[in-house]
């Protein structure tokens, strides 16, 4: 069920809040992955952690891609909070990316503490009781809206799919290309191929020994393969894709989520 929706005086003051977040947003969103992954380590097996550190894949301006992307994501919901409407569509594809992660709805709640919390410790004395609690209850209503589309998702993907979560998959066709990018071919003994489609994307379980366990999205090739789910793996520096690029061959198992996205 989704919560109420935000009261016209929380509508002003998160808005209101837009300018000084704006100004120390990678600051409020670093500490705010430092808050999670300090308080809930097991969560950091859900994300790439190469996106975190920055490093070979850091956006143009130095910042780490996941902290640029939630907080433009941050921003946008406090500039639209008045028409949470127009922010659905990023609503869902978010959705399809945490369904294929395994996020569920009690994370939510780790989510929000580690939010507003983060914000507390960057802006200090601007963010008043009265700030806190507007932020407290914009972000329950988003969470619910979150949670309602992701319980969906998951019950129609997973009966898309015929599995539900992750399952083993051994790999038994690999094909590389002259730009050092592979396609791998993969088979589950027990559920089959699922059903997937253009602009589809699975996530998959990276586990290598000196590792931290992680995961990484590749996107589906081949649609038309009915015994094989094919998955593209561009080359590239991030471990988590090296892993599949230079580890993995064949006769392989690794484990993959329920193809995510919407179909093209």
């Amino acid at each position: 069920m989704v919560a109420a929706e935000p009261t016209p005086e929380t509508i002003a003051i998160v808005k209101s809040t837009v300018p000084i977040l704006r100004e120390n947003l990678t600051e409020v969103i670093t500490r705010f992955y430092e808050n999670l992954f300090s308080t809930y380590p097991e969560l950091k097996k859900q994300f790439n952690m190469d996106r975190h550190r920055g490093g070979t894949v850091k956006e143009e301006n130095g910042i780490p891609k996941q902290v640029a992307a939630l907080g433009g994501a941050v921003i946008s919901y406090a500039k639209n909070i008045d028409r949470v409407e127009a922010l659905l569509p990023v609503v869902e594809r978010i959705s399809h990316k945490h369904v294929s992660r395994g996020v569920s709805a009690a994370q939510y709640d780790k989510i929000g503490e580690c939010l507003l919390r983060a914000m507390k410790d960057i802006l200090e004395e601007a963010i008043t009781e009265d700030i806190h609690n507007a932020w407290a209850e914009a972000y329950g209503f988003l969470a619910s809206v979150f949670i309602n589309m992701e319980t969906k998702l998951t019950e129609e993907l997973s009966e898309k799919a015929g599995y539900s979560g992750f399952v083993p998959m051994s790999v038994v066709g690999m094909e590389t290309d002259e730009d050092g990018s592979k396609r791998l071919s993969l088979k589950s003994e027990e559920f089959g191929t699922p059903q997937h489609g253009p602009g589809q994307y699975v996530a998959v379980v990276i586990e290598k020994e000196g590792l931290e366990p992680t995961m990484t999205s590749m996107a589906t090739v081949r649609e038309d393969e009915e015994n094989t789910l094919w998955i593209y793996v561009p080359d590239s520096q991030e471990e988590s894709t090296r892993y599949l690029l230079d580890v993995v061959e064949l006769g392989s198992v690794i484990k993959v989520s329920v193809p995510c996205g919407k179909v093209k």
